[in-house]
């Protein structure tokens, strides 16, 4: 009924079999959405501090009804600031929140409309099939480089929220783990990323059903435990590159071939992260993959296994690795000296066009090991 006659004006009829897609659309009255927003924050004021404007608006009503459809968000986005800053200046107001938004065009448009005067931070919900996972650190590059060029009045970056990631419908839990460790390492590598919430997957069962699975789930399956501990990368702590990490042989970085259809085979991908734990423990973490790039046209680029050493600067005196299975298991194979480790693995490549397991690492300093 809010957006009744929106959908009239479209031509949209509402599908019995897919109600939800009257959703789609934004309201009809903007002074309308502003009203019910201020009744919603003053009835949780002092509770909520933080709200998302819309769900996916770019996988929403926006490709339904034409790009005119930004203009709709963006005097959504400030209604809502509005209400928020009358009610309680310190709730946040996070904008844009597309689904994905590969080449940022959806953010730009939205900032070209005005939407800068009203939002205190940027939200995405990320979704990567399995057979992209090789090609996501390219996309999320490009992203967090056109967001990181929109800045606040005062100069400074918008901070960025996650708060949806993963992926859906691949058979099994561990393609699902490699993903999550992939996923989640690119994501906190980058720097960019001030906080995230729920990475999930769907995970088919017998009866071809798919359950959610998250990472605040009390169950006791590979998938939540992988989870629990790579939330800690983002949820109370705080993160920054190693510097003086290195692989070998080394990574040579993502690039598109001219013709988009031409992959790329990008060599081996390595992160290392100085992580701040809420409470005050530190930890480094390491993660390593064989990967390629497949740009579109569903070619399939195989790689061998690469044996690989590392080198972490610093002293530790333990190091675990989040196993296939999703537990935290030791991992003794490193060697110390000259103020350094350094260990060997053998990555493995891509095979039949799907990739072989990340390997990720807790390095505990020597000094905090013992308050972990």
């Amino acid at each position: 009924w809010a957006n009744a006659k929106t959908r009239a004006a479209l031509g949209s009829k509402i599908d019995p079999n897919r109600p939800w897609e009257a959703c789609f659309y934004p309201p009809d009255d903007a002074g309308w959405w502003k009203e019910m927003c201020k009744k919603i924050m003053t009835k949780y004021k002092g509770k909520v501090f933080d709200y998302e404007v819309w769900n996916e608006p770019n996988s929403g009503f926006y490709p339904h009804a034409g790009e005119g459809m930004i203009q709709r968000y963006v005097a959504m986005c400030k209604a809502t600031y509005e209400s928020a800053k009358e009610v309680d200046p310190n709730i946040k107001v996070w904008t844009c929140a597309p689904h994905n938004d590969f080449f940022g065009h959806w953010l730009g448009g939205c900032f070209a409309a005005g939407v800068a005067k009203y939002t205190d931070g940027i939200l995405l919900h990320i979704y990567v099939g399995p057979q992209w996972m090789a090609a996501f650190d390219t996309w999320w590059t490009r992203y967090s480089g056109v967001a990181a060029t929109l800045k606040k009045p005062d100069g400074t970056p918008y901070p960025l929220m996650i708060s949806e990631y993963g992926y859906n419908r691949e058979e099994g839990e561990e393609p699902a783990l490699r993903h999550a460790i992939h996923q989640t390492t690119v994501l906190a590598g980058s720097g960019r990323v001030e906080g995230a919430t729920r990475f999930h997957f769907h995970h088919p069962q017998g009866d071809k059903s798919y359950a959610l699975f998250e990472a605040a789930n009390l169950k006791d399956n590979p998938a939540a435990r992988a989870l629990r501990h790579l939330h800690k990368l983002f949820n109370g702590a705080t993160y920054q590159p190693l510097k003086g990490a290195t692989i070998s042989p080394g990574t040579e970085g993502y690039k598109v071939a001219a013709d988009p259809g031409d992959p790329w085979m990008p060599d081996n991908k390595f992160y290392a992260l100085r992580v701040t734990q809420k409470g005050g423990g530190k930890v480094i973490y390491a993660a390593a993959w064989r990967g390629r790039f497949d740009y579109g046209k569903g070619k399939t680029v195989d790689l061998p296994d690469q044996a690989v050493t590392i080198t972490l600067p610093g002293s530790y005196s333990k190091a675990e690795e989040i196993g296939p299975d999703g537990n935290i298991v030791p991992f003794k194979d490193f060697r110390s000296a000259d103020g350094k480790v350094a260990f060997e693995l053998q990555l493995p490549g891509v095979k039949e066009g799907k990739e072989g397991n990340p390997r990720a690492f807790f390095f505990y300093p020597a000094a905090s090991a013992a308050g972990k």
